[in-house]
């Protein structure tokens, strides 16, 4: 399966997704439908979202950005995106002030540095 999900520690305080190689939006809007499940009962939640192993992103990003913030649980918490991804990068700097997300984001190149930057209280 090209986007992965599972919890990323022992105590259930972040998720990560791993994708690999090329993926559909009908597989990321799946994976958001089970993000919704399992994250139920936990008061928050931070993502991981490790990109590095993605081929390319999908097209219409823009269209499905909305989408996809609207899908996400109210106790999502923050948000760290792994990868070397300028035009990511340079997007969240354009939509960051017309678009309230439930928690911060942050950018890391490094699995290291993104667990680093995971918020374990």
């Amino acid at each position: 399966m090209p986007i992965v999900m599972d919890w990323g520690n022992a105590d259930d305080t972040f998720i990560i997704w791993r994708f690999d190689g090329t993926w559909t939006w009908n597989e990321l809007y799946s994976v958001l439908v089970d993000l919704q499940t399992i994250t139920a009962p936990k008061p928050v939640f931070d993502v991981l979202l490790d990109l590095r192993g993605c081929k390319d992103l999908q097209p219409n990003l823009l269209s499905h950005l909305i989408r996809i913030i609207k899908m996400l649980p109210q106790n999502h918490r923050d948000t760290v995106i792994v990868g070397d991804s300028h035009f990511l990068t340079s997007m969240h700097r354009m939509m960051q002030p017309h678009v309230t997300l439930p928690g911060a984001v942050h950018f890391a190149k490094t699995m290291d540095e993104a667990y680093g930057l995971i918020a374990f209280d």
